[in-house]
């Protein structure tokens, strides 16, 4: 598991700014995830129980297993939400795809996270 950190991770394991604890705990994020972590870490001197915490209240509980699967209650909601504001949507297990065909379905896109 401690081969799947990123190289920032291992930098700072290396040079005994982080401990194998924490390692453990960064190796369950994405490397992405993992350098916001360690950063986070670094800036605020979490301990490993803090950054345990702090890992377990950011993944809300979802425990992937080859991803996380979007709920068909939310599947629904999404497809409803975006269907009342004329912009095609595709829910599947873990991916959201928009067929955006013009300009104002652009803008009606982009409204959706302006508003």
């Amino acid at each position: 598991r401690l081969l799947s950190l990123s190289p920032f991770a291992k930098e700072q394991i290396a040079n005994s700014r982080l401990s194998l604890g924490h390692a453990k705990i960064l190796a369950s994020l994405s490397q992405d995830e993992q350098d916001d972590m360690v950063r986070k870490i670094l800036n605020e001197s979490l301990n490993v129980r803090e950054t345990q915490s702090l890992t377990q209240k950011k993944s809300n509980n979802i425990k992937p297993s080859n991803g996380f699967k979007i709920e068909s209650v939310a599947k629904n909601s999404i497809k409803n939400y975006f269907k009342n504001r004329d912009i095609n949507v595709l829910v599947s297990n873990n991916k959201i795809t928009f067929d955006i065909k013009n300009e104002e379905s652009i803008k009606k896109f982009m409204n959706f996270f302006i508003d």
